[in-house]
């Protein structure tokens, strides 16, 4: 049987630990145990303390990191369904051939240290040196980054040209809006034209000797100005230096200004001002997009598939001149000269892709 003494400890201990019953008894700590000090009981938190609001800067961090991952995955699934590259390694990024042009040219006109207006083309990138005329600039960009493009340029007029010229730009914009599958692509309305995007317009009358228009590259979105009016900044080679120009007065070549074009009700080119004169003119624009057809030409379909040798057998047995323009994503240099009957192959794998004439 438990001595009274040790039942007289437990209830003493027990009103002493359990917190109900702490303010209840008054008890007195048995000799030879240490004091303890009965604990508070910890109240309850009130329910508006359960889930305290977020503080308004929180809040709003919290917001802009969820849109800033909203964004970020929408940009990714932009940037990975874009049209593949034309440039020296097209199956290794995603950018579109006017976005390669653009910046190509955009480069080289920030590096430019030299330039000057002259009909033979002579450009030393590392020097940043840049003598030419309109097409010439036009062109040497070109076969640097999209040669299918350059090669494709066809026209009719100015049959003495033996390279193409401003009237050839302008005649392949407009026979691009019947024939679509090719690497050019008719923008009809100004407001439409992207960075990258090449504008040509023609004389009437033509004249061996004499210039036959001018083609520029659209370098800023174009803007409304004024009623019937679109503002727009170029990037091309001139004797005239344009509004807002970085070409300095009595300078020429290539550089970088404003230009004022008059537009119809429909919101195509006619004409463009000098100075405060109202021109009217041939004006058409051409964007650089990937091809749908194989072959420029109907009778060059069975070299889509050969190997590069048996493709240069058979042109050496239809007597056509040949050259490859693009292997396995890397551009093989051509000149400025274009021939009608040559063949340009597009080669992948040791295997023709594509068949050019030009």
């Amino acid at each position: 049987m438990m001595r009274p003494s040790s039942l007289e400890h437990r209830k003493k201990r027990r009103a002493i630990n359990e917190p109900g019953l702490a303010h209840t008894h008054r008890t007195a700590t048995p000799r030879g145990y240490p004091a303890v000090t009965p604990k508070t009981p910890r109240p309850p938190r009130p329910p508006n303390l359960i889930d305290p609001p977020i503080p308004p800067t929180r809040l709003l961090l919290r917001i802009t990191m969820t849109n800033l991952k909203i964004v970020s995955s929408l940009l990714l699934i932009c940037f990975t369904t874009l049209e593949p590259v034309i440039g020296e390694e097209a199956n290794t990024t995603t950018t579109k051939p006017g976005v390669q042009f653009s910046a190509r040219l955009e480069s080289l006109f920030t590096s430019l240290k030299h330039t000057e207006y002259q009909h033979t083309t002579e450009i030393d990138e590392a020097d940043g040196s840049v003598k030419c005329d309109c097409s010439g600039l036009v062109g040497f960009v070109l076969r640097q980054t999209y040669p299918e493009a350059y090669v494709s340029l066809r026209g009719v007029e100015a049959p003495w040209r033996t390279r193409p010229l401003a009237v050839t730009f302008y005649e392949t914009f407009v026979s691009a809006e019947v024939k679509p599958d090719g690497c050019w692509k008719r923008v009809k309305k100004i407001t439409d034209a992207l960075p990258g995007d090449v504008l040509a317009w023609r004389k009437i009358k033509l004249e061996a000797g004499s210039t036959t228009g001018h083609v520029c590259t659209i370098a800023d979105q174009p803007e409304p100005f004024g009623e019937g009016m679109v503002r727009v900044r170029l990037i091309d080679s001139t004797r005239s230096p344009h509004e807002n120009d970085s070409r300095g007065e009595g300078e020429n070549g290539m550089g970088s200004g404003y230009k004022t074009f008059l537009v119809d009700d429909d919101g195509q080119c006619v004409g463009y001002l000098r100075g405060k004169s109202r021109v009217t003119s041939m004006i058409a624009i051409g964007r650089l997009v990937q091809p749908t057809a194989k072959t420029s030409h109907a009778d060059d379909s069975d070299y889509i598939g050969m190997t590069i040798d048996a493709a240069i057998e058979l042109a050496k047995q239809r007597k056509r001149s040949c050259r490859i323009i693009r292997q396995d994503g890397k551009l093989h240099p051509i000149r400025m000269s274009i021939k009608d009957d040559r063949l340009n192959f597009v080669i992948e794998n040791n295997q023709v892709i594509r068949v050019l004439r030009g």
